[in-house]
Protein backbone atom coordinates (compact mmCIF):
# COMPACT_ATOMS: atom_id res chain seq x y z
CA UNK A 1 0.00 0.00 0.00
CA UNK A 2 1.14 3.14 -0.99
CA UNK A 3 1.69 5.92 1.87
CA UNK A 4 2.45 9.49 1.93
CA UNK A 5 3.71 11.03 5.26
CA UNK A 6 2.78 15.12 4.69
CA UNK A 7 4.85 15.47 1.34
CA UNK A 8 3.64 18.70 0.12
CA UNK A 9 2.70 17.80 -4.18
CA UNK A 10 1.27 20.39 -6.51
CA UNK A 11 -1.48 19.48 -9.08
CA UNK A 12 -2.33 21.97 -11.42
CA UNK A 13 -6.02 21.36 -13.06
CA UNK A 14 -7.19 20.71 -9.52
CA UNK A 15 -10.90 20.50 -9.95
CA UNK A 16 -12.39 18.29 -12.20
CA UNK A 17 -11.80 15.38 -14.05
CA UNK A 18 -8.17 13.50 -13.66
CA UNK A 19 -6.72 16.14 -11.71
CA UNK A 20 -9.47 16.25 -9.37
CA UNK A 21 -9.46 12.39 -9.11
CA UNK A 22 -5.50 12.73 -8.11
CA UNK A 23 -5.87 15.42 -5.65
CA UNK A 24 -8.31 12.93 -3.69
CA UNK A 25 -6.05 10.31 -3.66
CA UNK A 26 -3.11 11.93 -2.82
CA UNK A 27 -5.05 13.55 -0.05
CA UNK A 28 -6.60 9.97 1.21
CA UNK A 29 -3.22 8.77 1.31
CA UNK A 30 -1.76 10.87 3.47
CA UNK A 31 -0.31 14.06 1.26
CA UNK A 32 -0.50 17.66 1.57
CA UNK A 33 -2.33 18.57 -1.66
CA UNK A 34 -1.70 22.14 -3.01
CA UNK A 35 -4.35 22.54 -5.87
CA UNK A 36 -4.47 25.01 -8.55
CA UNK A 37 -7.62 25.63 -10.65
CA UNK A 38 -9.26 28.45 -12.71
CA UNK A 39 -12.92 27.67 -10.79
CA UNK A 40 -12.94 29.16 -6.87
CA UNK A 41 -16.00 27.25 -6.90
CA UNK A 42 -15.47 23.75 -7.74
CA UNK A 43 -12.38 24.58 -5.60
CA UNK A 44 -14.41 24.56 -2.73
CA UNK A 45 -16.26 21.79 -3.59
CA UNK A 46 -13.45 19.94 -3.86
CA UNK A 47 -12.15 20.80 -0.41
CA UNK A 48 -15.75 19.33 1.21
CA UNK A 49 -15.07 15.84 -0.63
CA UNK A 50 -11.64 15.27 0.53
CA UNK A 51 -10.76 12.99 3.63
CA UNK A 52 -7.93 15.41 5.05
CA UNK A 53 -9.55 18.49 4.89
CA UNK A 54 -6.55 20.37 6.84
CA UNK A 55 -4.40 18.89 4.10
CA UNK A 56 -5.44 20.21 1.03
CA UNK A 57 -5.23 23.89 0.04
CA UNK A 58 -6.06 25.62 -3.26
CA UNK A 59 -4.97 28.90 -5.52
CA UNK A 60 -7.58 30.21 -7.91
CA UNK A 61 -5.38 30.68 -11.09
CA UNK A 62 -6.21 30.95 -14.96
CA UNK A 63 -2.59 29.11 -15.85
CA UNK A 64 -3.10 30.70 -19.52
CA UNK A 65 -2.32 34.44 -18.07
CA UNK A 66 0.70 35.74 -17.06
CA UNK A 67 2.81 33.07 -18.06
CA UNK A 68 6.27 33.75 -17.43
CA UNK A 69 5.01 34.92 -13.45
CA UNK A 70 4.28 31.04 -12.91
CA UNK A 71 7.43 30.18 -11.55
CA UNK A 72 7.12 33.15 -8.99
CA UNK A 73 3.31 31.53 -8.37
CA UNK A 74 5.47 28.20 -7.12
CA UNK A 75 7.79 30.30 -4.94
CA UNK A 76 5.60 31.81 -3.24
CA UNK A 77 3.46 28.67 -2.73
CA UNK A 78 6.99 27.04 -1.40
CA UNK A 79 6.95 30.34 0.72
CA UNK A 80 3.61 29.56 2.41
CA UNK A 81 3.53 25.66 2.55
CA UNK A 82 6.94 24.46 2.38
CA UNK A 83 9.58 23.36 -0.06
CA UNK A 84 7.65 20.95 -2.46
CA UNK A 85 8.17 16.99 -2.87
CA UNK A 86 5.86 16.24 -6.19
CA UNK A 87 4.34 18.28 -8.98
CA UNK A 88 1.77 16.54 -11.32
CA UNK A 89 0.85 18.95 -14.48
CA UNK A 90 -2.83 17.91 -15.28
CA UNK A 91 -4.73 21.10 -16.45
CA UNK A 92 -5.18 21.17 -20.70
CA UNK A 93 -7.56 21.86 -23.13
CA UNK A 94 -8.50 20.30 -26.01
CA UNK A 95 -9.74 21.25 -29.47
CA UNK A 96 -11.03 19.54 -32.27
CA UNK A 97 -9.90 21.29 -35.39
CA UNK A 98 -8.68 19.97 -39.39
CA UNK A 99 -5.42 21.42 -40.20
CA UNK A 100 -7.66 23.34 -43.02
CA UNK A 101 -9.67 24.89 -39.99
CA UNK A 102 -6.18 26.17 -38.08
CA UNK A 103 -5.12 29.42 -36.82
CA UNK A 104 -2.12 31.04 -34.72
CA UNK A 105 -4.74 32.04 -32.16
CA UNK A 106 -6.58 28.40 -31.92
CA UNK A 107 -3.18 26.73 -31.98
CA UNK A 108 -1.88 29.72 -29.59
CA UNK A 109 -4.62 28.97 -27.01
CA UNK A 110 -4.15 25.68 -26.55
CA UNK A 111 -0.13 25.82 -26.41
CA UNK A 112 -0.30 28.13 -23.66
CA UNK A 113 -2.45 25.70 -21.16
CA UNK A 114 -0.82 22.22 -22.78
CA UNK A 115 2.38 23.21 -22.73
CA UNK A 116 3.79 26.66 -22.05
CA UNK A 117 2.52 26.73 -18.85
CA UNK A 118 3.37 23.54 -17.63
CA UNK A 119 7.10 24.10 -19.15
CA UNK A 120 7.10 27.23 -16.84
CA UNK A 121 5.38 26.18 -13.68
CA UNK A 122 8.09 23.06 -13.58
CA UNK A 123 11.01 25.71 -14.15
CA UNK A 124 9.33 26.74 -11.01
CA UNK A 125 9.24 23.57 -9.00
CA UNK A 126 12.95 22.35 -10.26
CA UNK A 127 14.24 25.42 -8.68
CA UNK A 128 16.45 24.67 -5.96
CA UNK A 129 14.89 26.78 -3.37
CA UNK A 130 11.11 25.42 -4.30
CA UNK A 131 12.20 21.57 -4.25
CA UNK A 132 13.21 18.75 -2.59
CA UNK A 133 16.06 16.22 -3.91
CA UNK A 134 14.50 12.69 -4.65
CA UNK A 135 11.09 14.61 -5.96
CA UNK A 136 8.77 13.47 -8.70
CA UNK A 137 7.17 15.44 -11.66
CA UNK A 138 4.56 13.68 -13.53
CA UNK A 139 3.14 15.00 -16.55
CA UNK A 140 -0.59 14.23 -18.27
CA UNK A 141 0.27 13.37 -21.85
CA UNK A 142 -1.95 11.73 -23.85
CA UNK A 143 -2.17 8.69 -26.60
CA UNK A 144 -2.97 11.46 -29.22
CA UNK A 145 0.42 12.22 -29.08
CA UNK A 146 1.32 8.53 -30.66
CA UNK A 147 -1.61 7.50 -32.20
CA UNK A 148 -3.05 9.24 -35.85
CA UNK A 149 -6.51 10.94 -34.91
CA UNK A 150 -8.43 13.25 -37.14
CA UNK A 151 -8.48 16.61 -35.99
CA UNK A 152 -6.42 16.63 -33.07
CA UNK A 153 -3.07 18.18 -34.62
CA UNK A 154 -2.88 20.94 -32.13
CA UNK A 155 -3.83 18.90 -29.69
CA UNK A 156 -1.46 16.04 -30.29
CA UNK A 157 1.61 18.40 -30.95
CA UNK A 158 1.25 20.21 -27.46
CA UNK A 159 1.16 16.18 -25.59
CA UNK A 160 3.85 15.46 -28.74
CA UNK A 161 5.74 18.25 -26.93
CA UNK A 162 5.87 17.35 -23.51
CA UNK A 163 6.84 13.44 -24.46
CA UNK A 164 9.49 14.87 -25.34
CA UNK A 165 10.51 17.30 -22.28
CA UNK A 166 10.10 14.70 -20.40
CA UNK A 167 13.55 12.60 -21.99
CA UNK A 168 15.61 15.78 -22.01
CA UNK A 169 14.23 16.88 -18.60
CA UNK A 170 14.85 13.73 -17.06
CA UNK A 171 18.79 14.03 -17.62
CA UNK A 172 18.65 17.33 -16.45
CA UNK A 173 17.65 17.13 -12.91
CA UNK A 174 18.98 13.74 -12.84
CA UNK A 175 21.30 15.34 -10.19
CA UNK A 176 19.08 16.04 -7.56
CA UNK A 177 17.28 12.38 -8.06
CA UNK A 178 14.36 14.48 -9.27
CA UNK A 179 12.83 11.52 -11.30
CA UNK A 180 10.25 12.88 -15.01
CA UNK A 181 7.58 11.14 -16.41
CA UNK A 182 4.49 11.30 -18.12
CA UNK A 183 1.35 9.08 -18.89
CA UNK A 184 -0.39 8.76 -22.17
CA UNK A 185 -4.58 8.14 -21.01
CA UNK A 186 -6.48 6.60 -23.76
CA UNK A 187 -10.32 7.62 -23.66
CA UNK A 188 -11.17 8.60 -20.01
CA UNK A 189 -14.72 9.61 -18.92
CA UNK A 190 -13.89 13.82 -17.85
CA UNK A 191 -15.88 16.30 -18.72
CA UNK A 192 -13.43 17.39 -21.56
CA UNK A 193 -13.78 14.63 -23.01
CA UNK A 194 -17.48 14.84 -22.95
CA UNK A 195 -17.04 17.90 -25.30
CA UNK A 196 -15.61 16.17 -27.62
CA UNK A 197 -18.82 13.68 -27.47
CA UNK A 198 -21.01 16.52 -29.15
CA UNK A 199 -18.58 16.92 -32.31
CA UNK A 200 -17.78 13.24 -33.46
CA UNK A 201 -20.44 11.18 -35.36
CA UNK A 202 -22.85 8.58 -33.75
CA UNK A 203 -21.18 6.24 -35.92
CA UNK A 204 -17.48 6.90 -33.86
CA UNK A 205 -19.44 6.77 -30.35
CA UNK A 206 -21.09 3.68 -30.91
CA UNK A 207 -17.92 2.03 -31.94
CA UNK A 208 -15.86 3.78 -29.43
CA UNK A 209 -16.00 0.82 -26.65
CA UNK A 210 -14.72 -1.67 -28.91
CA UNK A 211 -11.73 -0.06 -29.29
CA UNK A 212 -10.70 -0.79 -26.17
CA UNK A 213 -10.10 -4.58 -24.64
CA UNK A 214 -10.46 -3.62 -21.04
CA UNK A 215 -12.91 -0.66 -21.90
CA UNK A 216 -13.24 3.02 -21.46
CA UNK A 217 -11.13 4.14 -18.68
CA UNK A 218 -12.00 6.60 -15.13
CA UNK A 219 -10.21 9.30 -14.13
CA UNK A 220 -8.87 7.16 -10.54
CA UNK A 221 -7.31 4.49 -13.08
CA UNK A 222 -5.05 7.33 -14.27
CA UNK A 223 -4.91 8.67 -10.40
CA UNK A 224 -3.38 4.78 -9.25
CA UNK A 225 -0.81 4.94 -11.61
CA UNK A 226 -0.15 9.05 -11.10
CA UNK A 227 0.68 7.99 -7.45
CA UNK A 228 2.79 5.57 -7.29
CA UNK A 229 5.04 7.54 -10.08
CA UNK A 230 5.14 10.33 -7.18
CA UNK A 231 5.92 7.61 -4.60
CA UNK A 232 9.14 6.05 -3.72
CA UNK A 233 7.91 2.79 -5.01
CA UNK A 234 9.06 4.62 -8.47
CA UNK A 235 12.59 5.55 -7.62
CA UNK A 236 14.05 3.96 -10.08
CA UNK A 237 11.63 5.01 -12.65
CA UNK A 238 12.31 8.45 -14.74
CA UNK A 239 12.10 9.79 -18.28
CA UNK A 240 9.36 7.52 -19.22
CA UNK A 241 6.24 7.46 -21.14
CA UNK A 242 3.87 5.19 -19.56
CA UNK A 243 0.04 4.46 -21.85
CA UNK A 244 -2.57 3.61 -19.46
CA UNK A 245 -4.93 2.99 -22.17
CA UNK A 246 -7.01 -0.31 -21.19
CA UNK A 247 -5.49 -2.09 -24.70
CA UNK A 248 -6.41 0.46 -26.98
CA UNK A 249 -2.79 0.71 -28.73
CA UNK A 250 -3.31 -2.67 -29.32
CA UNK A 251 -5.78 -3.12 -32.02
Amino acid sequence: MIKFNGENILVTGASDGIGKAICLLLNSLGANVIGIARSEDKLKLLKEEMNHKDKFTYISRDLSVDIDGLPSLVSKIVKEYGKLNGFVYAAGIVKLLPIKALDIESIDSLYNVNFKSLLMTTKGFVDKRNSLENSSIVFISSISSILGIKGMISYSTSKGAINSLVRTLAVEVANRNIRVNSVLPAHVETKMTQQCKDIYSTEYLNELETMYPLGLGEPEDVANLVTFLLSNSSKWITGQNIVIDGGRTLL
